[in-house]
């Protein structure tokens, strides 16, 4: 017995040391979003309600200077038929996507320099929000970074050019920069986006990008083709404790040809267009006692005057090249709920008018209770064809509980005051006033 616990000891001995000289493999980390909501909403006779679940797992592999993370995301709407864009019954669900799928180097070549390479998220302010096929770069030198992105929109075909000289569409792409810089308790970064947007077509082409082989589903489609476009923006972030202020300016300048669906096989045709859009935002808070905070914000989108050469609608312009920032408002301007899938019929952040915002909010944290409160003024930047620009007042609430760590049962309204007809919130005729109700559970664990 003594000689078997002797030689059961050397064998614990001996694997510990073993395990000491093993090699450590890769660090394994994981996080999940998740939020469950169901919407109603009325204007008028018009009635709607929805329930849906947004979840995102995120898997992050990495081992010293390098990592791997793939980010999914399933957006199921309750009930809805698994062939659409919902879950079925039993276990067959659908609609499942991959958000993030990326790598990156810290320290690559170069000590301070970040190089990420696949799918990942890029934001400017005021211009793009979303997820792209991408290379970045990052270059950290103590006050700041350089951070420089190139960005693959669409890959149209591998072939740019055929055998017997016949063009192809050429790739859309865009190329960017963004230099954060801070200095105290104040961030500046400016910012510069040059987009080639894909050229060239003939009637193969529109055949497989329109609806021109089925002369049943021409609905006017269009894209953009042939063309460049750039924005210049900066934006600013300070907090000085009892005062924060942020901003954001973009400007942008194009050329491209729009091509439109006909009302036929290979029927299309096509115009010539100048880009010149432009965007504000700014907000100011002050706090005035600990967990409350008052703030004023404005919100300009430029919007077109009248049809001619020229594209002046920012929003618009954004969201067909990138997939623009949502607004603030709860319905008007896609704050609310609805930004995370669903039905919203009254955006109006993406009209062709533009818009101009003028606001008052109210934030309070009393223990696990978070409050919400914000009223706007909301015009059109154009005036329509009649002459008006008043498209309507909105009041929005929201109240949040901690029920769990970093997890919240929450409810939101939003109400809208209806300005005049031929905004867009019109009703036989007439402008009505609509409302919109939302609640859920959110966790981020």
């Amino acid at each position: 017995m003594k000689k078997f616990l002797v030689v059961l000891m050397a064998l614990l001995f001996a694997g510990s040391a073993f395990a000491q000289d093993a090699p450590k493999g890769p660090d394994f980390k994981y996080n999940f979003f998740g939020m469950a909501y169901g919407v109603s909403g009325s204007q008028d006779d018009l009635e709607y309600d929805y329930t849906h679940v947004r979840v995102r797992p995120m898997f992050t592999l990495g081992n010293e200077n390098v990592k791997g993370v793939v980010r999914l995301e399933i957006d199921q709407d309750y009930g809805k038929e698994a062939t659409a864009a919902g879950a079925d019954n039993g276990t067959d669900n659908m609609v499942v996507e991959v958000k993030w799928a990326y790598m990156e180097v810290n320290n690559m070549l170069v000590d301070n320099l970040t190089f990420t390479a696949g799918l990942n998220a890029y934001l400017i302010p005021l211009v793009v929000d979303n997820d792209f096929a991408m290379f970045n770069a990052a270059y950290d030198f103590g006050m700041g970074k350089v951070q420089l992105a190139y960005i693959k929109h669409q890959e149209y075909d591998y072939i740019t050019k055929a055998s017997d000289g016949t063009k192809t569409i050429d790739d859309t792409e865009s190329y960017a920069v963004q230099i954060p810089v801070k200095a105290g308790m104040i961030k500046i970064t400016p910012a510069y986006m040059y987009t080639k947007v894909g050229k060239d077509i003939n009637d193969d082409m529109w055949a497989t990008l329109g609806d021109a082989s089925d002369t049943a589903t021409f609905n006017s489609e269009s894209f953009y083709h042939d063309g460049n476009l750039s924005n210049y923006a900066i934006a600013l972030n300070s907090d000085f404790g009892m005062v924060t202020f942020d901003a954001a300016f973009d400007y942008s300048k194009g050329k491209v040809k729009k091509t439109t669906e006909g009302a036929a096989v290979v029927d299309y045709t096509t115009a010539k267009y100048d880009i010149k859009t432009y965007a504000f935002d700014a907000i100011v808070g002050v706090k005035p006692a600990e967990g409350i905070k008052i703030s004023l914000f404005y919100t300009l989108y430029s919007g077109d005057d009248k049809a001619d050469d020229e594209v002046t609608s920012h929003i618009a312009t954004m969201d067909t090249f990138y997939s623009a920032p949502d607004g603030r408002l709860f319905l008007l301007d896609q704050g609310g709920i609805s930004n995370n899938g669903g039905y919203n019929p009254f955006n109006k952040g993406n009209a062709a008018l533009g818009l101009n915002i003028y606001g008052l909010k109210a934030d309070a944290t009393f223990g696990k209770l978070g409050l919400m409160a914000q009223y706007a003024y909301v015009t059109t930047a154009k005036d329509n064809a009649a002459g008006d620009n008043f498209l309507g007042q909105e009041v929005d609430l929201k109240v949040s509980v901690d029920v769990a760590p970093a997890t919240q049962l929450f409810a939101e309204y939003g109400y809208i005051f209806a300005g005049d007809d031929n905004m867009g919130l019109d009703v036989n005729g007439k402008a009505e006033n609509a409302q919109q109700f939302a609640w859920g559970l959110k966790t981020s664990i």
